[in-house]
């Protein structure tokens, strides 16, 4: 992770992170007036996540990376010497945080992307966005390429899945729904 903030160009990052940003209030404005259901703000919000991992980890100079060309195709091997390495601890370890924690929100969006809320759809979603990650930095020497950044991504997407299921059982439990909500924003524009 932080060999990957070094090499981002900053603008670049903003520009993401902003139309991110502009995204979330404009589908909490849609989803407020009731033209957005739960499906189609995840939907946008997980695009506007994509294009922020997108410029941290593809949209950079290929030639910015001490590391490119460096391909791990064993499971758990940078994981271990990253975490066990007397001499790089602790910042490596933010790296693998950062790998996990970086595809929560994919998982999360993914989950209550899909028509029928499922942990699958989020984990799918967060591991063939790293899928799809490794893949383009092994083609345009982008960066190393790792199995273990994917194993990372499905952890960190399965535990944004286990987030969105937890949050759609519970706004079951409290009686939240958006048909209750649209109904509701009906009543206040229609009259009683």
């Amino acid at each position: 992770m932080t060999e990957i903030l070094r090499t981002v160009p900053l603008p670049l990052v903003e520009l993401a992170v902003g139309a991110a940003v502009v995204a979330a209030f404009a589908v909490a404005i849609l989803v407020r007036r009731g033209g957005l259901d739960r499906a189609g703000a995840a939907r946008i919000l997980l695009a506007a996540v994509l294009l922020v991992i997108a410029s941290v980890t593809i949209l950079r100079s290929s030639g910015r990376v001490a590391s490119a060309g460096w391909i791990n195709l064993v499971p758990l091997r940078s994981i271990s010497e990253l975490w066990t390495d007397p001499h790089l601890l602790p910042g490596p370890r933010w790296q693998i945080y950062g790998n996990a924690l970086m595809l929560v929100p994919v998982g999360f969006l993914g989950t209550l992307a899909a028509r029928r809320v499922s942990w699958i759809a989020g984990l799918a979603w967060a591991t063939a966005t790293a899928l799809v990650v490794e893949t383009v930095q092994f083609a345009f020497a982008l960066g190393s390429v790792d199995i273990d950044d994917v194993i990372l991504a499905a952890i960190g997407g399965a535990v944004g899945a286990a987030l969105a299921v937890a949050a759609q059982r519970l706004s079951r439990a409290w009686g939240i729904s958006a048909s209750r909500q649209r109904s509701a924003a009906v009543r206040a524009t229609t009259g009683p």
